[in-house]
């Protein structure tokens, strides 16, 4: 299908290594307190973090903490075949994780933030495909929760050879399925699939890829020795810097 392009273009940009993923924390919303917060919490993962970010994703002027990780060791099989995306906030002077969920890799797949009526989601792809068979998975990951939905159809033993894959095969595909921030992953109808879909494909990419993938697997750029993504170090030496900043007193010393 058109949409799954971009996840083959993705694979093979990161086979020649030609994506640097976008970072754009910002600590200008935090006090220090609550970057104190963000640094224990973030410096306490016991997962690899794949990808750390601070985007304010609802508008209240207040960055989230947006931390991708994954529980993969050495000998496990396939390399990060599932990240858990948690956002975090601060309530009442305390980090308190407000979204999270797991997101599998497939054949292909993608992480992006995009924009939708003046919030930022995270936007988690995955599509999967071999001759008679074709699926999408879609998550859409908000501040306060999540949305998955998917889709999957069958071609006809005849036109297996065509891998037939469009928007019109999804649209008709015969197997639809939603779940709606960890209630119940469950079946849905043509019509419901399309109504929540397009809503959300409306949305606006914003920055590029910060998290790519293909064959079952998710990648990003750790090492053996380092396996943190580059993104860790950067976002935790910010919010080191602003924990470490004193308030301006009233008569404006510090």
């Amino acid at each position: 299908m058109k949409k799954k392009l971009f996840p083959l273009v993705l694979a093979l940009a990161l086979c020649l290594g030609l994506i640097a993923l976008i970072i754009a924390a910002d600590t200008s919303g935090l006090d220090a307190t609550s970057a104190k917060e963000f640094y224990s919490t973030l410096a306490g993962y016991k997962q690899t973090v794949a990808y750390v970010d601070l985007r304010d994703m609802n508008a209240d002027k207040v960055p989230e903490l947006i931390i991708v990780s994954s529980d993969w060791r050495s000998g496990d099989g396939f390399r990060h075949n599932f990240v858990t995306v948690d956002i975090w906030q601060v309530k009442n002077g305390k980090a308190v994780k407000t979204s999270s969920t797991d997101c599998s890799s497939s054949t292909f797949c993608w992480m992006e933030f995009v924009s939708l009526e003046g919030n930022l989601y995270i936007h988690a792809s995955t599509s999967a495909g071999r001759p008679g068979f074709h699926g999408v998975t879609d998550t859409y990951i908000s501040a306060d929760g999540w949305e998955l939905l998917s889709a999957c159809w069958y071609d006809e033993p005849a036109s297996w050879e065509s891998n037939s894959d469009s928007v019109a095969d999804e649209f008709n595909s015969t197997d639809f399925a939603r779940d709606f921030n960890g209630g119940e992953y469950s079946s849905i109808t043509r019509e419901a699939y399309i109504e929540y879909i397009t809503k959300f494909r409306a949305a606006v990419s914003v920055d590029g890829f910060i998290l790519g993938g293909g064959g079952q697997s998710w990648m990003w750029e750790g090492s053996e020795e380092n396996q943190n993504g580059s993104s860790y170090q950067n976002v935790l030496s910010q919010l080191k810097m602003k924990a470490n900043t004193a308030p301006a007193s009233v008569d404006g010393t510090s």
